[in-house]
């Protein structure tokens, strides 16, 4: 009996250390773009939160310019973004931008037009839109990675290239910030869903469900944000494209500061160690 108690506590042990991964849940958020009056594909105010089939107002609506949805998988420190945009070889002519990410508190500017000129193109832009990191994304290199920068409010950045879209800034980071760490050289994957029921059945807690046809998905693991601040944080996250015909926002809840154990936890790990401590000195007087 007493073997069977201290197996027990052994595994109640190691359960609770490792504990068990969980699903990506879908973080995405209305992108604050447009004043709600907006249509079909261009449903983009505060009155309709969703990103499936949506565009900025007066853009192309089709499946290739749509950012359709953030996804965070806890267990992994995975972001996914999702949507009919390729990423990694663009299109039109046209690139992904960064991924700029607030945390741990959460006051990013997003969804307003704060650039002050006036041309189309890809200008230069200053405004500090409180974002506190940057993935700085390689998407042309043999093996594509990203590097971190921190930012502090000095930062500069490019416009998307339509002055119709200045909503979806900003586009992509330019300089300023500082590099945490060793970040550089961590990669990123890609893949494509062919079919709107292969990309739903690939992320069963997306909802709604993503229609439109061709859909990619993009990866990137925060692990290397997380080491650096010392815990997983709840976090606000942007991604446009270099005309900033779609702008996606997600908010990830949950994480803040490293938890406190509860008094019923730490009697678990407690009974475990004493288990592991009763069959230490078995093992000595054998």
């Amino acid at each position: 009996m007493k073997k069977v108690t201290i197996c027990l506590c052994f595994l109640a042990v190691m359960g609770f250390l490792c504990g068990n991964g969980l699903a990506a849940d879908d973080i995405t958020i209305p992108d604050g773009a447009g004043d709600g009056t907006e249509s079909g594909w261009y449903r983009s105010g505060p009155s309709d939160g969703s990103e499936d089939n949506e565009v900025e107002p007066g853009c192309v609506a089709t499946q290739p310019w749509d950012l359709e949805a953030f996804l965070y998988d806890k267990g992994t420190n995975t972001l996914t973004a999702v949507g009919g945009f390729d990423f990694i070889g663009g299109y039109g002519g046209y690139d992904a931008g960064d991924i700029f990410i607030d945390t741990p508190k959460i006051n990013a500017i997003y969804g307003e037009d704060k650039y002050t000129g006036s041309d189309d193109g890809n200008q230069n832009d200053t405004f500090d839109y409180q974002y506190d990191y940057v993935l700085d994304m390689d998407y042309e290199a043999t093996t594509p990675g990203y590097t971190i920068y921190k930012l502090d409010g000095n930062d500069s950045f490019d416009t998307v290239y339509f002055r119709l879209n200045d909503e979806s800034n900003p586009y992509r980071y330019v300089g300023g910030g500082d590099l945490v760490g060793l970040a550089s050289g961590y990669s990123f994957s890609q893949v494509s869903y062919e079919t709107d029921t292969v990309v739903n059945n690939a992320f069963p807690d997306l909802d709604p469900d993503l229609t439109g046809g061709i859909h990619y998905a993009i990866s990137v693991d925060l692990t290397p944000l997380w080491n650096y601040l010392g815990y997983e944080s709840d976090f606000l996250v942007h991604l446009t494209m270099e005309c900033g015909n779609d702008n996606m926002m997600g908010l990830r809840q949950g994480g803040g500061n490293p938890p406190v154990p509860e008094p019923a936890t730490m009697l678990l790990v407690g009974t475990g160690l004493v288990g592991l401590a009763s069959l230490r000195k078995k093992f000595k007087k054998s």
